[in-house]
């Protein structure tokens, strides 16, 4: 879900810049990264599961806050 996520959001901010849109694109790209965040930590799940998943936890509440600031154009 995260690799499809992450790809549909890269098309996303692909597309909005050709169509000359550069509103927000600070915000997309730091949300966008703290996606990627999430989906490279992936790989230490299997070492320390309670920890990761505290970081995993954590990280999804930023990234979501990201994107509500994002889509709300809060952020230039």
């Amino acid at each position: 879900m995260a690799i499809i996520f992450l790809i549909l959001s890269l098309i996303h901010g692909i597309v909005a810049i050709k169509n000359g849109a550069t509103e927000g694109m600070m915000s997309g790209k730091i949300a966008w990264m703290f996606i990627l965040m999430m989906s490279i930590l992936i790989i230490f799940r299997k070492i320390n599961k309670e920890k990761w998943a505290i970081l995993h936890r954590l990280l999804a509440g930023v990234s979501a806050i990201l994107i509500i600031i994002h889509i709300g154009g809060v952020l230039i």
